[in-house]
């Protein structure tokens, strides 16, 4: 899986990294570990945000980044970290299919997401936290 994600992501940037009208560009992608302990240890201190659980299971997050200089190369290098997440969003049930042993994915995380991305969004209690922001908010309006 690693190496068809790392073969995509080449694949994507192929027709711009050696482009000497785009300089100084650095890309990668990351494969951070987040081990399901993390999830029991979150548990026992009371909870998080996000949901993750004891009984979640092992999880790989995939970081993508790019660092460029130029700001009419933003849309373009945007473009490309969203292909690829969206390739992963089909490629990755696909791998689970084959082998649900193979990994778990947890798509968005607070500090990874782009500026386009509905983070909370993904958290398991999203609609309780809409709803106590909005009970807060016509609180804090009732007031005035």
């Amino acid at each position: 899986m690693y190496a068809e994600i790392f073969a995509k992501y080449t694949d994507l940037l192929r027709p711009y990294l050696p482009d000497p009208f785009h300089p100084v560009p650095a890309c990668s992608i990351d494969f951070q570990p987040l081990n399901h302990v993390i999830g029991q240890h979150s548990q026992e201190a009371g909870g998080n945000a996000m949901g993750i659980s004891g009984s979640d299971p092992d999880r790989i997050i995939i970081e993508i980044q790019c660092s460029w200089t130029l700001a009419s190369d933003d849309q373009l290098l945007h473009d490309i970290s969203r292909d690829l997440t969206e390739w992963l969003g089909n490629k990755v049930p696909e791998w689970l299919a084959e082998d649900p042993r193979a990994a778990s994915y947890l798509p968005l995380l607070m500090n990874d997401a782009s500026g386009d991305q509905n983070v909370t969004g993904s958290y398991r209690d999203y609609a309780k936290f809409r709803a106590l922001q909005a009970s807060h908010v016509k609180g804090n309006i009732d007031r005035l």
